[in-house]
């Protein structure tokens, strides 16, 4: 990547980040909840609900975006150690992080059918089980999840960043373990670390790419 660029592609990683915790935080509904409270919440908070599901549709260009300038950090001529397992892990983190526009799409889809009382939750819900999708949605997890974990792996193989930087995207994996069933607050505190972690990346990326 061009020197000129790495900022640009920094800021969209933090940008995307960031707007990750913002849509928990507008989230109205728990980890947990059955896909019937989900289609009345995507009704009765329209507005919140439309607005997380374009944070999601923008987390999902800045994460792409920004994937780029975690390579900065391994494109030295001493070739680092943990280069290819970070190349592997932005890889496959793009791919989940691409899903995020269609977990957007599917949350702007649960919105028009509420606010329409186009389908009956059941039905709803034996949509969401579909064995397709299911497989679908969760490739896009597991990637995203996956591809987080190997960047961290990569950072304190490398040494390329302080060892707070990989620390905050493995509190962010440990966090998503029980986020589910812990509720709002601690799955916003788990996108913090994650955030906290990718900013901490895309400051190195920066510095770096002024040192090139």
């Amino acid at each position: 990547m061009r020197s000129e660029w790495v900022p640009l592609s920094a800021a969209a990683l933090i940008t995307g980040a960031m707007a990750l915790v913002l849509a928990q935080m507008l989230n109205p509904i728990g980890g947990n909840e059955s896909t019937a409270a989900a289609l009345e919440a995507a009704g009765t908070s329209q507005g919140r609900w439309f607005a997380m599901s374009v944070l999601f549709f923008g987390a999902a260009v800045g994460l792409v975006v920004g994937m780029p300038c975690v390579l900065t950090l391994f494109s030295g001529r001493d070739s680092p150690r943990g280069r290819r397992l970070a190349m592997l892990g932005v890889g496959i983190c793009t791919v989940g992080a691409i899903g995020l526009a269609g977990v957007s799409a599917l949350m702007l889809m649960f919105r028009a059918l509420s606010v329409k009382n186009a389908v009956d939750p059941a039905i709803i819900g034996e949509v969401i089980a579909d064995r397709g999708l299911g497989v679908m949605l969760g490739l896009w997890v597991y990637s995203f999840l996956g591809g987080v974990l190997l960047i961290a792996f990569a950072l304190f193989r490398s040494g390329l960043t302080s060892v707070w930087v990989p620390g905050f995207l493995v509190a962010f994996l440990a966090i998503q373990l029980v986020a589910p069933s812990a509720g709002r607050v601690v799955a916003a505190i788990g996108l913090m670390a994650f955030a906290a972690g990718v900013t901490g990346i895309a400051i190195r990326a920066t510095a770096a790419g002024r040192e090139h």
